[in-house]
């Protein structure tokens, strides 16, 4: 039996015994410290960060008002980004491998999608509100209410549902594991918040000059 048959069917049988243990690569250990270390102090920076900006927002009522509804929502979906990544990110690092199995991975997955893709459109939500605030101060004051603030927010949390929710039911690939960091992550989902924020970015200047 050649040797390169032999790994295979090693790592067939494995891989049916074991169907929870994910591949991993030759890392240096160093870095998987360094890596997980490294993401663990920016998730405790975020959940510190956004959870004062969550309770400042909810002891002033000036604070209330429909712009700044978005400011919360941005917020809370970077701290639930943070508290649901970061401990998790670190645990695997330390072990040097996934150790949550398939559904673990799933849910880590989704949790990263739901709150990331929300996050980034919400930051789009935020910047198509200043481009018009900006370039049109007149025409905008009093178009943006509570109960539309409110109406956009929840189209924002639907749309990052549609993208993040379809895996758990077969639809596209869920997770693939990271054999660098040892974590999981999506695939496949798009957004246009980026190229949108380009656009107002220039639009902004054009008419300013």
């Amino acid at each position: 039996m050649s040797c390169h048959r032999f790994l295979f069917e090693t790592q067939e049988t494995v891989t049916k015994e074991y169907p929870y243990v994910f591949p991993t690569a030759d890392v240096p250990d160093h870095a998987h410290y360094i890596i997980g270390s490294v993401i663990l102090l920016v998730g405790i920076t975020g959940m510190l960060g956004n959870f004062l900006v969550i309770y400042a927002f909810g002891r002033s009522r000036s604070l209330r008002t429909p712009a700044n509804m978005f400011i919360i929502n941005l917020a809370i979906a970077d701290f639930l980004m943070s508290i649901t990544q970061a401990p998790i990110f670190f645990t695997t690092s330390l072990h040097k491998r996934w150790i949550f199995g398939e559904k673990g991975c799933e849910l880590y997955a989704f949790c990263g999608a739901l709150f990331g893709i929300t996050s980034m459109i919400t930051l789009m939500v935020i910047a198509v509100d200043r481009y018009f605030v900006i370039t049109r101060p007149l025409a905008s004051i009093g178009v943006l209410s509570r109960k539309r603030a409110v109406l956009i927010l929840v189209g924002v949390w639907l749309y990052s549902l549609s993208w993040s929710l379809p895996p758990f039911f077969g639809w596209s690939k869920s997770c693939e594991v990271n054999v660098h960091t040892a974590n999981c992550y999506y695939l496949g989902h798009f957004t246009v918040d980026g190229e949108l924020s380009v656009y107002q970015m220039d639009r902004m200047f054009n008419e300013d000059g």
